[in-house]
């Protein structure tokens, strides 16, 4: 059997060291080689998105952005469960807050 690959991903915006608001929450699954590599474009694709338009935001909080794609074991009972680990792409950004200065 083929293994099973997860890209997990969000996008939070801190409000404080234990509080955040989710902005975007990202989630797919492949199957194979040809999946794992789908899902790590996929990962990086969406992450430099996200960083990037993140950058652009005139915003007062910090925002964090993660992804991670991960391989799966198959439990006897069929459940899905991450292997300890076993990330194969994993990226994290935090973004501090800026305000733009605009002068006319």
């Amino acid at each position: 059997m083929e293994t099973i690959y997860s890209f997990k991903g969000w996008v939070k915006a801190i409000i404080d060291n234990e509080n955040a608001e989710v902005l975007c929450q990202l989630e797919e699954n492949g199957v194979g080689n040809i999946g794992k590599k789908t899902l790590v474009e996929m990962a990086k694709a969406q992450f430099e998105h996200w960083k990037e338009f993140c950058q652009l935001l005139d915003t007062e909080s910090r925002i964090a952005v993660h992804v991670c794609v991960y391989d799966n074991d198959i439990l006897p009972n069929g459940l899905l469960c991450r292997k300890e680990h076993e990330c194969v792409y994993r990226d994290f950004v935090k973004i501090e807050p800026h305000r733009k200065n605009i002068n006319l």
